[in-house]
């Protein structure tokens, strides 16, 4: 029986099994070994920390604010920590807080804030926010001294968002100038969190006496705090839509002053296809239950799914998952075909960029630097196509999460016929004597009732002698009837046994085939980005020889003219 490690195991494994030189190297360097975190969650596809580029909005909001006293809500492996403490190891009076309820999470996370020399200003609180947060009011407001807390992050359960925020704002930990950033709110999404926190004051206060808090019904919270920001929400915009075409225009005029922009339903369908890949997810996890329970027509319970309807459900959620893949499979064929087209409008319109700077802009390479179109396409195939690849993992997640819920439940309905085989082996041999027995009982039956006396002879010694010989025999018989059984019984667990690994190999190769495709495509997008520096550096190299060139030939003429002059 194999142990499947964790992803946070084999991400500790990955980094502390690195040679010691290398590990002393990066010793006390917070940025390298958020880089090297980073570079492995990658590798090991895991995906829960807030990454750098969405880190940046908070790091930048850090720098401005500059907070004394900053927590974190949900601290996972210390990724957080490390990045956004960081920030504060200027200012000796500053803490970054964070708050971890699960111990396990919070060793890794230690291991990892000592690695990067941030123990002095990190400090890991374990257990639940709500009932530590107590101590902590106590501990800043001490000597009946107002504090707030200057600086809140919260990544942690999603719905535990709002309770917490309660929590916060009955203690008075929040105030007026509180900054509040807030993971995952657009994707996969708090609508209950953003509608709170941007909700108005009666909103807020109809909220609060209408919904208990599940941290308990003291902590009501307060709906006259009006000033308390959402960084992440505030930064990447309130509405996908809206901040696609803030980020991707780059300008706030009319579009058709930019007449390069793209205008499609890509950003449109792809959030459609991941809310249909949420939707899947939460019917896994509602029919978890009545699925994998074992129900047969002796035991059928009111509401409880027959195995004709689980083999419904198989059928209908495989025949959704293959129209995904195919939609998906759509998707990336229009996008690669997309980017044919703007590559070869961008090279056309690149063919006849000499005519801005003229001749000589030519020649001194005024225009080695991409333009603003250029840079536009790339940067719009480059986040496409990490849309795309989140899509096809959400829906291979999906497809395995439910595949292994079928597998589980095909499993159990073997091993409960296998714990029956026997019996029924037993019931055959027995309904056959039986027979026999009801046979001979109802011919001397017939017989007495004919009148026909039956005599009952002595039986002698030898008679009981082959009796018990071949009593015997039977037994033997029966006994090695029953190992063979036993013998198909261990055949047949080590054949689901080895099934079991198979599928486990199969769906590591998967993993792995998936690694190598993402390296390819990165590995294609920095082969394309080199062939064109590799490109852009060629014509410089030959206007400046052309300028040589010019130089020369001016020079020679102009010595000429010197010397015609002289003499």
């Amino acid at each position: 029986m194999t142990c499947t490690k964790s992803k946070e195991d084999r991400l500790v494994e990955s980094i502390f099994n690195l040679p010691k030189e290398q590990l002393v190297k990066i010793q006390g360097k917070p940025k390298e070994v958020l880089k090297l975190i980073e570079s492995k969650a990658i590798e090991l596809r895991l995906f829960m920390n807030i990454g750098p580029a969405k880190g940046k909005v908070v790091v930048d909001q850090i720098r401005k604010s500059k907070p004394k006293i900053m927590i974190e809500l949900g601290g996972y492996v210390g990724y957080s920590a490390i990045l956004f403490a960081k920030e504060l190891v200027g200012d000796p009076e500053a803490k970054y807080y964070s708050f971890e309820v699960n111990e396990y999470y919070a060793g890794i996370a230690n291991r990892f804030i000592q690695l990067a020399g941030l123990s002095n200003k990190i400090e890991i609180i374990l257990g639940k926010a709500s009932k530590n947060l107590i101590q902590f009011k106590e501990r800043i407001q001490q000597n009946d001294k107002f504090r707030a807390i200057d600086f809140v992050f919260i990544d942690h359960w999603k719905d535990m968002y709002v309770p917490d925020i309660r929590v916060l704002e009955t203690l008075n930990l929040i105030a007026p100038g509180t900054i509040i950033a807030a993971d995952n709110i657009l994707y996969p999404g708090v609508p209950g969190y953003v509608k709170y926190v941007q909700g108005s004051p009666e909103y807020k206060r109809y909220h609060n006496i209408r919904v208990k808090n599940v941290n308990g019904k003291e902590y009501t919270g307060r709906w006259n705090i009006l000033q308390c920001v959402n960084i992440v929400q505030s930064g990447l915009g309130d509405d996908p839509s809206l901040d696609y075409d803030k980020s991707q225009t780059r300008k706030q005029g009319d579009d058709d002053s930019v007449p390069y922009i793209i205008k499609d339903t890509f950003i449109k369908e792809t959030l459609d296809f991941y809310k249909m890949l949420t939707s899947m997810h939460q019917f896994i996890k509602e029919i978890k239950s009545p699925y994998l329970a074992i129900n047969d027509d002796s035991n059928a319970v009111v509401g409880s799914l027959s195995i004709q309807d689980k083999n419904k459900i198989d059928e209908e959620f495989n025949v959704k998952i293959q129209q995904m893949y195919k939609k998906l499979t759509h998707l990336e064929t229009y996008e690669s075909k997309r980017q044919e087209l703007t590559n070869s409008i961008s090279g056309g319109s690149s063919g006849g960029g000499h005519s801005h700077g003229g001749w000589l802009g030519s020649i001194l390479g005024a225009d080695d630097e991409p333009s603003d179109q250029e840079i536009y396409y790339t940067t719009m195939t480059i986040h496409r196509k990490q849309i795309l690849r989140f899509l096809m993992e959400t829906l291979n997640h999906v497809n395995k999460e439910f595949d292994a819920l079928q597998h589980k439940r095909l499993t159990r309905e073997k091993q409960l016929n296998l714990l029956n085989f026997q019996n029924f082996l037993e019931d055959e041999d027995l309904n056959d004597e039986f027979a026999d027995i009801d046979q001979y009982s109802s011919t001397q039956l017939a017989a007495v009732q004919d009148g026909e006396h039956i005599e009952q002879e002595p039986i002698s010694q030898q008679q009981l002698q082959e009796l018990e010989l071949e009593n015997s025999e039977f037994l033997t018989m029966k006994t090695n009837q029953f190992q063979q059984v036993e013998k198909v019984q261990k055949s047949i667990l080590d054949i689901i046994n080895i099934q079991n690994e198979l599928s486990f190999k199969l769906t590591s190769q998967g993993e792995t085939i998936g690694n190598l495709m993402e390296t390819h495509s990165q590995v294609e997008i920095e082969v394309e980005m080199g062939n064109k520096t590799l490109q852009k550096a060629t014509k410089k190299n030959k206007r400046g020889a052309n300028l040589l060139v010019i130089l020369c030939v001016t020079l020679g003429f102009f010595i000429l003219l010197v010397d015609f002059i002289s003499f």
